[in-house]
């Protein structure tokens, strides 16, 4: 059977047919990025900064694959799950897939944190851009369309500021726009539902909560082409490719932590996001030791129905301003879109009284003689509204194509538009579900919602080519359309090219802090530096930042990170995993008081802030150690947000 082809115009993907025509708009985007890539290069050339745990969880991996060792990382940071004890494991809290990227780069250029900087600048300002380019030619049929969908991202101050650091959302994101791009150029040529396997098993590298793509890309196909279409080589190959690439990942999880799925991503959200901040159980939740008990998990999210309401309203606060302001928006922008969101604010005041009024208000009300809706507000709103408009003539069609015999499968010219609205919807939800909003984690559901305009104008410019054709019936010259692209392409080039230095120079006034020549934390690189003198070169650290610590320490260094625990747990752990030195930290309940008394266990070798000591476990007193089987977690996150939820509960319903 034929595959079914989307009807936006008398003849689908016209324009696509020619590959001059994309060659053009795919060299103009990038050339566009090129213009603003060496001012944001200088931003982090001198930046050695290698940042936090998740850029440096990155780095190691890197650093790992370029020089040939695999993922294996030299360090345990949760204890969720009992390691076995020789360091050589894969990080399972931070996926590789920005880790693929830097490899290579790290092999021809050094492993060095501005090399890893500059490699994310480049995701940023060509790779996302070019990616959604593709997305928004394959949904509207169109070349030239990429062009002037794709500029807005390299306007984007919070895009541009992200990329500075090493992060793998726009990484991700990118992938996800071809995927997309993939799925939905396929209703031409079927073939191309191939690629969104591979890309299924990266983004699924790149975040766990990705394996949702696997129902979604069912779903997507069986809207586009049938349900028969799902026994089709085509479809079939694809699962069968991203399994084959996910399958190392797969088996390993299930040989170490007896799942294939496993991700300690899943327990965090268990608090993650349900306090009224987002970081503050992390301590206590993350570091807990868990060994002899289930971890909580997901499903315990939904044990605290108040927290986890304001949590959601929280989230679809925070996803509805980006998708209706713009990437660069902050919370007091509500004030820009009129009145309105603080009558639902007032409204939602009133129905549980959960929130107090800054939290769920608009923040300020807008002036009288400041309610106009800004244009990109507008645009976007239409976006979606079209986007909720097409899924259900789409699911209309698609329901009566069913009970019709001999009726092509798909077709619709709403199609390109469901499948981005749901997309995004699905991206959304998740989030709001199971997470917290931060900007980063909502690029995936904002960023492909921003081709839902030009879904719509494909479709207005379908029905005029049809008008035309039924008047003028004269049809289009076969070079109209190369050309056309080649002199639009010029025309906005050269507006950007008159732009770009006043924007890479208003950019550049609004970062955050100025890029640092030294480490942000430069006590643990001064630190590290110290303990490369002082320690010997087979120690076994236990300390608060192990990523960092270590990147600047020599490399026979391994480290663990510091539970959340009592000093007789927290040694037993130090004693299983061979801790050799304790770095102290002053939040470790009773660790201070347990160190004075007990001066023969730990010897000083390195003064400052913090101290480092020797542990020598043969002098500690006999009795001293929870037994491995016995440790219980000092915060639990179903206990410490049960109690939590009644305090909230209790506050929100006061008693007369």
């Amino acid at each position: 059977m034929r595959s079914a082809v989307c009807n936006t115009g008398s003849r689908p993907l016209k324009h696509l047919r020619t590959p001059l025509n994309l060659l053009t708009v795919w060299l103009s985007v990038l050339a566009a990025g090129f213009l603003l890539l060496p001012d944001r290069l200088d931003n982090v050339r001198h930046n050695h900064d290698i940042g936090h745990a998740d850029g440096v969880a990155y780095a190691w991996q890197a650093r790992a694959l370029a020089r040939g060792d695999g993922l294996r990382v030299p360090y345990i940071t949760n204890f969720f799950h009992r390691y076995s004890q020789d360091f050589q494991r894969h990080d399972d809290h931070w996926g590789p897939l920005l880790s693929f990227v830097l490899a290579p780069v790290f092999r021809h250029h050094g492993p060095e944190a501005n090399v890893a900087r500059m490699t994310t600048v480049v995701i940023s300002t060509l790779f996302l851009p070019l990616c959604f380019c593709m997305l928004v030619q394959a949904l509207t049929a169109r070349a030239w369309t990429g062009l002037p969908a794709a500029l807005p991202l390299l306007y984007s101050e919070a895009l541009m500021q992200d990329g500075m650091d090493l992060m793998n959302d726009q990484l991700l994101t990118g992938l996800l726009c071809l995927f997309l791009a993939a799925l939905a150029a396929s209703r031409r040529v079927p073939s191309l539902l191939l690629y969104c396997g591979p890309l299924i098993a990266l983004a699924w590298y790149g975040k766990g909560s990705q394996i949702i793509l696997f129902p979604f890309l069912a779903a997507g196909t069986a809207l586009l082409h049938g349900p028969k279409f799902l026994l089709r080589r085509e479809f079939l190959g694809a699962i069968l490719f991203a399994l084959a690439l996910m399958f190392p990942r797969l088996q390993a999880n299930t040989r170490t932590f007896g799942r294939p799925l496993h991700s300690t991503q899943s327990y965090v959200s268990s608090f993650f996001g349900l306090s009224r901040g987002a970081w503050i159980h992390w301590e206590n939740g993350f570091y807990s030791i868990h060994w002899n008990q289930e971890p909580p998990g997901l499903r315990n999210r939904f044990d605290h129905p108040t927290l986890h309401a304001r949590s959601m309203r929280r989230n679809g606060k925070a996803i509805l301003r980006v998708h209706l302001l713009g990437l660069d928006a902050e919370p007091e922008d509500w004030s820009k879109l009129g009145p309105w969101p603080e009558y639902w604010a007032e409204a939602l005041q009133k129905r549980d009284q959960i929130l107090p009024r800054r939290d769920l208000a608009g923040e300020g009300p807008a002036s009288e003689s400041d309610t106009r809706i800004p244009w990109f507000s507008r645009l976007q709103l239409l976006g979606l509204a079209w986007g909720a408009v097409a899924s259900l003539i789409s699911v209309a069609v698609w329901i009566f194509r069913r009970f019709r015999k001999n009726a092509p499968p798909g077709g619709g010219f709403a199609d390109p538009a469901t499948l981005v609205f749901c997309f995004a919807g699905m991206q959304a939800v998740f989030v709001i579900l199971f997470w917290e909003a931060l900007l980063r984690l909502t690029f995936p559901a904002v960023i492909p919602a921003l081709a839902l305009p030009w879904t719509l104008l494909a479709v207005v410019l379908d029905a005029l080519k049809r008008l035309r054709r039924h008047f003028l019936k004269t049809p289009t010259p076969a070079w109209g359309a190369p050309v056309l692209t080649l002199l639009l392409s010029l025309a906005i080039l050269s507006n950007f090219h008159a732009r770009a230095g006043t924007l890479s120079q208003t950019q550049r006034q609004s970062l955050r802090r100025p890029p640092p020549g030294e480490p942000r934390y430069p006590r643990i690189k001064a630190q590290a530096e110290r303990m490369a003198e002082a320690l010997p070169a087979d120690a076994v650290l236990m300390c608060r930042n192990p990523w960092q610590t270590l990147w600047y320490a020599p490399e026979t260094y391994r480290a663990i990170g510091l539970p959340n625990a009592r000093p007789p747990e927290l040694l037993a752990v130090a004693q299983h995993y061979g801790v050799t030195h304790l770095v102290f930290d002053r939040n470790r309940p009773g660790l201070r008081q347990f160190i004075r008394q007990n001066p023969e266990v730990f010897e000083l070798v390195l003064r400052g802030r913090p101290p480092v000591y020797q542990i020598h476990y043969d002098k500690l007193p006999e009795g001293s150690l929870t037994p491995l089987h016995e440790i219980e977690p000092l915060w639990d996150a179903r206990t410490g947000m049960r109690d939590e939820e009644e305090a909230l509960r209790d506050r929100s319903n006061p008693e007369p």
